[in-house]
Order: C-alpha cells, then structure tokens, then sequence
C-alpha cells in the first residue's frame, strides 16, 4: 500500500516536472533498447539500396527488432538518425504471432539536413501493442528511390 502510494506520487511529481520542462510524458517513461535480428547490438546502420525489381534481387528496406517474450512493453517508439538529408519513406509495424501487424507509421519524411533525427512514431504518438498481446517483433521500413544511397541509423525502444 505505501508503496503504491509512493510510486503514484513519484510518477506525479515526475509528469509535473516534465511538463513544466516541455518534456512529453512518453520521455520520461523507462525505456529499453530492443535486440536487432540478424545483426549485434540494438542500434543498425543502413545505406539504403536501390529498390528490388527482379524477381531474384531484394532491398534492404526491412529492418526487424526482437522484442522479449517477458518484457509486457506499455509502448514502442523508434529513434532514425538519418546522414543524409533527403526524402524516406517509412512505416512501423508491431508484428505478432499469428502473422498479423498492425502499422503505426505510413509516410514520407522530408529532412532538410544531414544528420537529423526522427521519431517515429512522430510525438506526442506511441506505437501501442493490442490489450493482453505482445508483439514478437517490431519491423521499422526505410526506403525510396529518392532516399537510395543515403545511410541512416536506427533503434527501437519498447517502454514502461
């Protein structure tokens, strides 16, 4: 019982706190960095490749991130640092375990400068898993014909 009461009013005196510093309530939530698949690390570095048009010839557009089975995530956001300005097109899919998604993020985003940073998707926005259903995977897209050859960094992050 104390302890519920302690952590309401930490929580409330955190969210005060934010607002009165601009911060949005997603920022100050715990956040944890997600596993990407096929790669090391949480974080992936691309340069976009030319579009897939033969039948034999793919891009790499599709960026997936593991999400623990354990983990009972609240929300899910991605950070893109992209190196290049340009225009992206991008989407966000929270993938579960009876082969459906549900898709967060669908568009373009124009960067006007190297090195600027995303979120996807945009805030005050959450990626949200279905109620009593985790995803098992987050899939992030980067891609475009007019975004090929630029280099882009990436991460997930699933928050509490």
């Amino acid at each position: 019982m104390l302890t519920t009461k302690l952590t309401k009013i930490l929580t409330t005196v955190g969210v005060i706190a934010g607002i009165v510093m601009g911060l949005s309530a997603p920022v100050l939530a715990s956040c944890r960095a997600l596993q990407v698949i096929g790669g090391s690390g949480t974080k992936v570095s691309k340069e976009v490749s030319p579009p897939g048009t033969l039948i034999f010839v793919n891009n790499n557009w599709n960026t997936d991130f593991a999400v623990s089975s354990d983990a009972n995530f609240n929300y899910f956001i991605a950070n893109m640092t992209a190196r290049n300005r340009g225009e992206y097109d991008v989407k966000m899919y929270l993938k579960y375990s009876d082969n459906t998604d549900d898709k967060f993020v669908d568009r373009t985003v124009f960067l006007d400068r190297d090195n600027e940073k995303v979120r996807l998707p945009s805030q005050p926005d959450v990626a949200t898993p279905r109620r009593n259903e985790d995803p098992y995977q987050i899939n992030i897209f980067v891609g475009g014909i007019e975004a090929t050859g630029n280099v882009y960094d990436l991460e997930v992050l699933g928050c509490y």
